[in-house]
């Protein structure tokens, strides 16, 4: 298990209020659209999650991804 210090629970906290993961927790279940915007929210989220500098930190504290632990909250 790898050390969790200070600065990476700070990481993780900024990962918890990206805008991308808002985004994908606000669609419409009710629109026509529902479901094909539920996959593409849910691919640009892994997308931005393994390019962002804090989803590791996130990992480490977690055990998970974020696009894995919010998986399917709405």
């Amino acid at each position: 298990m790898s050390l969790i210090t200070f600065r990476i629970k700070e990481n993780a906290k900024k990962c918890e209020e990206c805008a991308v993961l808002k985004m994908r927790n606000r669609i419409d279940h009710n629109s026509v659209l529902s479901e094909e915007s539920e996959l593409l929210a849910s691919g640009i989220l892994k997308l931005t999650c393994a390019a962002c500098k804090y989803g590791e930190d996130f990992k480490k504290v977690y055990g998970v991804m974020p696009y894995e632990k919010y998986q399917g909250i709405s």
